[in-house]
């Protein structure tokens, strides 16, 4: 079955009068955090009337906050009150349409629904037996009740079919609309002595970037094909190059058990924890390449800001992750350490015989990236929207 995809028409009408309601509460919180970042910018771009459910003390950090109406909500994911309390908190009548973008939809709301399912992770690499039980439990329920879903890749579109056994009534709400790529990515150039400066990392240097240290992020793996790749470059006489290891909880990645010794004992590494989106932009501009050990996505954010910046990828051939993958990048040719040492031997050595020496200029960047334009994503996502709310049987009158 073919998804309703973001081909959905972006010149179609929608109503800009709608008020959307979008749970912000994991605003801070790594790639579902940027994505609701980035869709509450879009929305606010087409002048629409955003408001937003969440803690106020992180919303106040956003630069929108200004521009949005919050209702203080700070119930906590997957719980119970998340599931059967937030309904009775809040006035759901005020609004037009509700969006979720993780894949929990609490009970009784009578409003229009749009649930975003990014991956099927917690089923198919959980870190706890039970939780595929309970996340397919909740997955099958939010596709039940939910006006339309929203699903960032044709991988986890597909993932879904399976999942559902292809039931045509449910993947029909399903629409594949992508995450769309921060702007700031594309306004200005890098500057070729910031990470030296600011970080104090000099020379070549691959870049990997982890927003959390769960299984499927394949740190671990990264470590252990880090090493065993500096090896065979030094056999090779290749050029050094070391590896630069940025996201939320890294720094303290040399605490983790079984990875202090590892970490210790590789020449090279570097480990800077969480950083600012402007010096991620940085470390993106001067890195030789973006690499990515995980085992499974439902997109990759990191992956379309490194090729904003013209920066190659190197990573698994994780399906979501391909999607998004052009001539420049590396694909490891299946998911074991010594493909993925394969893999990075093969970009370092076409660095070396200069076949990647320069990056696309801005213009031939712009080009690229339009399909994760913000606003044109924030079109679509209004269209949705809108098919939500006229096929509602409760809806009340038009908003105006």
């Amino acid at each position: 079955m073919e998804p309703q995809s973001s081909e959905l028409s972006r010149q179609a009408s929608f109503s800009p009068g709608l008020r959307v309601l979008v749970d912000a509460r994991k605003i801070l919180d790594g790639g579902i955090g940027v994505y609701t970042n980035n869709l509450i910018n879009g929305l606010l771009d087409r002048d629409t009337r955003v408001s937003v459910i969440g803690d106020p003390k992180k919303v106040e950090e956003m630069p929108w906050a200004s521009s949005v109406e919050c209702l203080a909500e700070v119930a906590r994911s997957y719980s119970f009150e998340e599931l059967f309390g937030l309904s009775r908190r809040i006035d759901f009548s005020q609004y037009d349409i509700f969006h979720t973008p993780h894949y929990i939809l609490p009970y009784g709301i009578a409003i229009p629904t749009v649930v975003t399912i990014h991956d099927l992770i917690h089923i198919h690499f959980p870190e706890k037996v039970y939780y595929p039980w309970i996340a397919s439990a909740l997955i099958r329920s939010s596709l039940k009740r939910a006006s339309r879903v929203l699903t960032v890749s044709q991988a986890t579109f597909q993932d879904l079919h399976r999942f559902v056994g292809g039931r045509q009534d449910l993947m029909q709400k399903i629409s594949v609309v992508p995450n769309a790529l921060d702007p700031f990515f594309l306004e200005s150039q890098p500057s070729g002595d910031f990470v030296r400066s600011r970080f104090g990392v000099s020379g070549s240097y691959f870049l990997a970037v982890a927003s959390m240290l769960k299984p499927h992020k394949g740190v671990r793996d990264l470590f252990e094909a880090f090493q065993a790749f500096q090896k065979r470059r030094v056999a090779e006489d290749l050029p050094d190059v070391k590896l630069v290891l940025v996201g939320k909880g890294t720094e303290t990645i040399v605490e983790v058990e079984r990875l202090l010794n590892k970490v210790g004992g590789i020449k090279g590494v570097h480990l800077l924890g969480s950083v600012s989106r402007e010096e991620l932009f940085q470390l993106y501009g001067s890195a030789e390449a973006l690499v990515v050990p995980s085992k499974a996505e439902g997109f990759c954010l990191p992956v379309i800001e490194a090729q904003a910046v013209g920066t190659p990828v190197v990573c698994r051939p994780v399906p979501a992750i391909q999607e998004l993958l052009g001539n420049r990048d590396v694909v490891a040719a299946d998911f074991s350490i010594q493909s993925f040492v394969e893999s990075l031997l093969s970009l370092w050595q076409r660095r070396q015989r200069g076949d990647l020496s320069s990056r696309p200029d801005l213009e031939a960047r712009r080009k690229q990236m339009l399909r994760y334009d913000r606003g044109g994503i924030a079109d679509v996502c209004l269209q949705v929207y809108q098919d939500a709310w006229l096929g509602h049987p409760l809806r009340g009158a038009k908003a105006s």
